[in-house]
């Protein structure tokens, strides 16, 4: 299990072909891709970046740094479902997709969400040092969020759907309030 995985590194550059650099932290070899790098890197040099598998099972950095992190959460974009594995949602890493576990997501497969639809998430790590994506729970969305201004009352405004209840939906705005959507 590598501790860097999910987490922003410094680490020291090794090597390089015409398609990567590579670089080495607790002897752990990444791969830097060229093609995202504004200038390039010299080897005994530093980069910092964020570290992770790649969907070829390869280390990677990334200065692409995500918007959900380890402990940090963020808005991701769903791009696909499987129903014999969960969600997968882009978070801004160039080749990977974060999945949240069908374990995490409620039992009748239509009310997962779709594609396009927006969650917000966390990294975490199981195990076996594989990320996986944590959807934001009450508390989390309450610590962000703030109570709508009265003003707002019955304005048209655009929203993500937290949670599906019985008695409504539970949205939060663009600018972080919270909003309640009457089954009527």
């Amino acid at each position: 299990m590598n501790p860097t995985v999910g987490t922003t590194i410094k680490a020291q550059v090794t090597d390089e072909n015409s398609q990567f650099f590579f670089a080495q932290v607790d002897g752990f070899t990444y791969e830097i891709n060229k093609s995202e790098l504004q200038k390039s890197l010299k080897l005994g040099g530093f980069v910092t970046g964020f570290a992770y598998e790649n969907e070829d099972h390869k280390l990677q950095i990334t200065k692409n740094v995500p918007t959900a992190q380890k402990d940090v959460y963020g808005w991701g974009t769903v791009v696909a479902n499987r129903h014999d594995l969960g969600v997968f949602v882009a978070i801004g890493l160039p080749n990977k997709d974060i999945v949240v576990s069908l374990d995490d997501l409620p039992t009748i497969t239509t009310l997962w969400p779709q594609k396009g639809d927006r969650l917000m998430i966390a990294i975490k790590e199981d195990s076996k040092g594989r990320l996986w994506g944590e959807i934001a729970q009450q508390n989390i969305i309450s610590a962000v969020s703030r109570r709508a201004p009265q003003e707002m009352k019955s304005k048209q405004i655009k929203a993500t759907v937290y949670r599906n209840k019985m008695a409504g939906t539970l949205v939060l705005t663009e600018d972080y309030y919270l909003g309640f959507i009457h089954p009527s």
